[in-house]
Parts: C-alpha cells; structure tokens; sequence
C-alpha cells in the first residue's frame, strides 16, 4: 500500500480514468438498471472529464501503482438552488478504487485529500452520494465521517 502515488490528474489520464468510470458504471448497473448509461454515456463522460481536469472549479484525483492508475476521485464546486442558505457546496462526484485495491486505505487516502480540497475552498458544504445499493459504498463514506440527508426515489 505504501507505493501507492496520490496526484492530481492530467490530460494524459483521461482515457484511464474513463477505463475506470466504466467499470464503476458497470457495478452499478448490477446493483440497479436505473444506472444504465447510454451508447454515448463514456463519450460524454471524457468530455465531461476534460473540462474539469482543465477547470480551477474542480479537482480530479488519481491513484497510481507502479505508474498504473489504480482510482480516481472527482469534486466539483457547484451552486445550490438560491431557496438554500447553504448554497455555494464542494460535491463529489465519482470515487472508484479497483476492487484488488480495495480494504488497503487507497479509497480513504483519495477522500482525505479530497476531502482536505474541498474545506479549503471554503465553501457552506461537501456533499456526496452514494446509492443505497451499494452498502460498501454507504459504510465507506459513513466511516470517512459524513451523513445522510437525503434518499431519492425513482418509479
């Protein structure tokens, strides 16, 4: 665990961080169809991708193994609607550790820095959201210290 790099991501990772939004897709289309991203879903993701890479709005994270990006996690600073006192708020949006990484504290050194960006733009809040199907995911950001507010509901 000790090798592994934490930086911030570059233009040249886009393509593996893509390999790696694809694959946390995927685990979610198995937890629930509602998930199922269309035949241009990963193509506008890269797009999605590289305007935050370039943007001082948002911050991308990547994990390496001997050169190789093991994870990646994404924070955007975005608005709240204006009814909201709270409104100016850090929301991460995508964290994603290969599963032969995971349990080693890869995924809680990517949030910890994230997490460090994310107070340090001294916005009202950091939200993130983690499906109810994925209890590994909800025991994961319980223990990095956040709670819950709100459980959406689709027909």
């Amino acid at each position: 665990m000790s090798g592994i790099i934490l930086r911030d991501a570059q233009l040249h990772d886009a393509p593996a961080i893509g390999k790696l939004w694809r694959r946390l897709m995927d685990h979610h289309m198995k937890l629930d169809e509602y998930f199922e991203y269309s035949e241009e879903g990963a193509q506008m993701f890269a797009a999605f991708l590289a305007v935050n890479l370039k943007s001082d709005m948002s911050k991308v994270l990547v994990a390496l193994d001997e050169g190789n990006i093991i994870g990646y996690c994404m924070g955007i600073e975005t608005k709240r609607p204006p009814v909201f006192r709270k409104r100016s708020i850090i929301e991460i949006t995508d964290m994603f550790v290969l599963e032969s990484y995971r349990g080693r504290g890869t995924g809680r050194r990517l949030a910890s820095l994230m997490l460090e960006w994310a107070r340090n733009r001294e916005t009202d809040g950091i939200e993130v959201r983690a499906s109810t199907r994925n209890p590994d995911a909800v025991r994961f950001w319980n223990s990095m210290g956040a709670r819950p507010y709100l459980e959406s509901f689709v027909f």
